[in-house]
């Protein structure tokens, strides 16, 4: 089949089973001139040192995982989360100067294509991978930077947002976990996953 990367497997049969308590319409249903959505997946090799640390990481993983007894225990299955989350964070890490890189080469599209009011929300998940980003970002003289972190209120995302929205500022950088949802980026006509939310309960 389709590889498709996150959403329903079957949505046609979902669709059917569910169609007698559930009102579902799609886009091209409802508003069709909305243009479709285009996912650019962009792949970059570890740094000689981002390797050695991932690789360190696997071994432990699978040093941890043979070494256990009882692999059906919620101990086992919070300590092999934390292993995994290990990695990702190191991949997480490892992103950032690559998309540093992007934001550089959208910019430059943008500016070249007159597109002087263009706006970019950008999501990681790890605290000190937005740290990082904020940091590279705000040396540059096109970019006006905000970014929502846990410790806002309601008040105060919203009015961070309403920044991006009036072009006050033109990047700002969501936390996965803590603005996951409720805000609305439909003028915004790019986003960045710098690292998607993977645990299934968010």
């Amino acid at each position: 089949g389709v590889w498709k990367p996150g959403g329903l497997k079957y949505p046609e049969e979902f669709k059917k089973k569910t169609s007698d308590f559930i009102i579902r319409r799609e886009r091209a249903e409802v508003f069709p001139e909305l243009p479709e959505i285009t996912r650019d997946y962009r792949y970059h090799d570890l740094s000689s040192d981002e390797m050695k640390a991932y690789s360190l990481g696997v071994k432990k993983l699978k040093d941890f995982i043979e070494s256990s007894s009882n692999k059906k225990s919620f101990e086992f299955a919070s300590q092999l989360q934390g292993h995994i989350m290990i990695l990702r964070h190191i991949t997480g890490l490892a992103k950032v100067i690559p998309i540093v890189e992007f934001v550089d080469e959208f910019i430059e599209q943008q500016l070249e294509s007159g597109n002087e009011n263009w706006k970019l929300p950008i999501f990681h998940h790890h605290i000190d991978v937005g740290t990082i980003l904020a940091e590279h970002l705000s040396k540059r003289e096109q970019i006006k930077l905000a970014r929502i972190v846990a410790a806002d209120d309601a008040s105060t995302r919203y009015s961070k947002l309403a920044k991006l929205r009036s072009g006050e500022v033109n990047i700002l950088l969501f936390p996965s976990l803590a603005a996951a949802e409720g805000f609305d980026l439909d003028f915004c006509e790019t986003g960045v996953l710098l690292e998607r939310e993977w645990n299934p309960a968010n």
